[in-house]
């Protein structure tokens, strides 16, 4: 956690924001010349109905659960207790191994068991068929190097679970041949999320990665092309900068294969997934707060589901479908990319609009003062997008698209924020012979996290509803609306 900043720097902090100094300036109005349009008035239009994903069934295998400590270890001068809680079924052979890290929410005690809180989430994996532990890495907290200690920390328990899996009497428990340590997925909260993340890039035997509420550490990694997903709670009160948006797009942008999916659920905060963690330190938001029992069914059945999809075994990672406004039950907003997602639409130009739509493309970074949007503060991200002001019904604002045949693509996606809400927000194509049809958008309710962050989410239409349309020959992606303003971020292809 990072609420305990030092009064001087937090001063410090604010002074610069009251000043301008590193916060910036307005986000960039692009001068753009008027692109004047024609009403976009489709032949045929259909509803895209809301999706939901259930998933996350619950499992039934009879398990074992245990708290370990295997007494203490020293790695160039650091002492720590090699200790953890594991779960897994009481009968099977060769299972994965998901290992849970925790966050830095004391670096002064390292004593500290956060490792206990996340008791629930082993029990609940081990119930689904996997072998789980959450390690005690608090020794790594605290020191200017803790991405190095906490590596090397898990290292050392990854070593001993190899040995027991070998045959080693270490464990309360003989683990021998019960582990398959060719299939280990990385789960972390808070820093341990980053540290998740920084795991998965140096393991070989890691085959996916999951981070909760991360804070950023190093946007830019050397990622290895395994899978991953981040978990943002919508009103995370220490991560209040929502960090974890800034892994999206540097993976998509190393041209890694495996899919990387963010889902912000709505409603939750920070703490709620560690069990150990009880203080409520939610953030301003919109929408009603998460209970911790919520919160942490949620991460249950999520991590579950996406533990199985990264061994080949589940359906989470598949976003060829419409994006689900609800997982388990609550409402999420999700932003996916993968190897075969294309970016078909052009930063660089000017969206056009017909009479009754007034657009304009900004430009806001992590700095900007007027815009805030979850990059990240202090990095040099920054996002362009299209505005589209809708001041009557028949207005429409043309996305500017690079190519425009789309049938090698199954899915046109919208990554898209409502400012205020849009009424028949319709997604319309055009190919060159003036045939045309429109999709009406399932668009989701505006909303902010964290400290008042707007929030983008994808709108994944099939292509197949567009039956009046050739494909091979689209001249025309257009947004009709009676009413409201979005912003829009980008179209892809998958």
């Amino acid at each position: 956690m990072r609420r305990y900043m030092p009064v001087c720097l937090l001063c410090l902090l604010l002074l610069l924001s009251a000043c301008g100094g590193n916060r910036g300036g307005p986000a960039v109005v692009h001068d753009d010349p008027p692109v004047p349009a024609a009403a976009a008035a489709p032949k045929t239009t259909v509803d895209l109905d809301a999706a939901a994903w259930e998933g996350g069934r619950d499992g039934a295998a009879e398990i074992v659960s245990l708290e370990y400590d295997l007494g203490e270890a020293a790695v160039d001068g650091m002492t720590f207790r090699i200790r953890g809680r594991l779960s897994l079924p009481a009968a099977g052979e060769r299972l994965p191994l998901v290992l849970v890290l925790h966050g830095n929410h004391d670096g002064k005690n390292p004593d500290a068991r956060f490792y206990e809180g996340f008791a629930y989430l082993t029990e609940y994996l081990a119930r689904r068929g996997l072998a789980a532990a959450s390690l005690d890495i608090q020794s790594a907290y605290g020191q200017r190097d803790d991405d190095v200690r906490t590596a090397q920390i898990a290292g050392r328990q990854l070593n001993c679970f190899a040995r027991a899996n070998g045959g080693e009497d270490l464990f309360p428990l003989d683990l021998t041949g019960r582990l398959d340590l060719d299939s280990v997925i990385l789960a972390g909260h808070s820093r341990g999320g980053d540290a998740a993340l920084n795991l998965g890039c140096a393991w070989e035997n890691a085959i996916g990665v999951c981070a909760v509420a991360p804070n950023l550490r190093v946007a830019e990694k050397d990622w290895r092309d395994i899978p991953a997903v981040i978990l943002v709670p919508q009103m995370d009160g220490d991560v209040d900068t929502l960090d974890g948006y800034a892994y999206l797009r540097p993976r998509w942008d190393d041209g890694l294969k495996s899919p990387t999916g963010l889902t912000l659920l709505e409603g939750a905060n920070h703490n709620f997934f560690n069990a150990s963690l009880s203080e409520d330190d939610a953030a301003c938001g919109s929408g009603a707060a998460l209970t911790p029992r919520e919160q942490q069914d949620f991460l249950c059945r999520y991590l579950a589901d996406f533990c199985e999809a990264a061994a080949g075994k589940g359906a989470l990672l598949d976003a060829a479908g419409p994006a689900p406004g609800r997982r388990y039950g609550q409402a999420v907003r999700e932003l996916w990319l993968s190897g075969d997602t294309a970016l078909l639409s052009d930063s660089g130009k000017a969206a056009a609009a017909s009479d009754g739509c007034r657009t304009r493309r900004i430009t806001a970074d992590s700095r900007s003062t007027d815009i805030a949007i979850p990059l990240s503060w202090g990095t040099d991200h920054a996002l362009t997008f299209w505005e589209g002001v809708w001041e009557r019904g028949g207005g429409a604002m043309d996305l500017p698209l690079k190519q425009g045949d789309l049938n090698g693509f199954d899915t046109l996606a919208l990554d898209l924020a409502v400012m205020e809400q849009a009424d028949n927000l319709t997604l319309v194509l055009t190919d060159s012979a003036g045939g045309s049809a429109g999709v009406r958008l399932s668009a989701p309710e505006p909303a902010l996290g964290g400290s008042g962050y707007t929030l983008f989410s994808q709108i994944r239409v099939p292509l197949s509803l567009f039956t009046e349309v050739d494909l091979g020959s689209v001249v025309r992606c257009s947004l009709t609306a009676d009413g409201g303003r979005v912003w829009v971020s980008a179209a892809w292809g998958r």
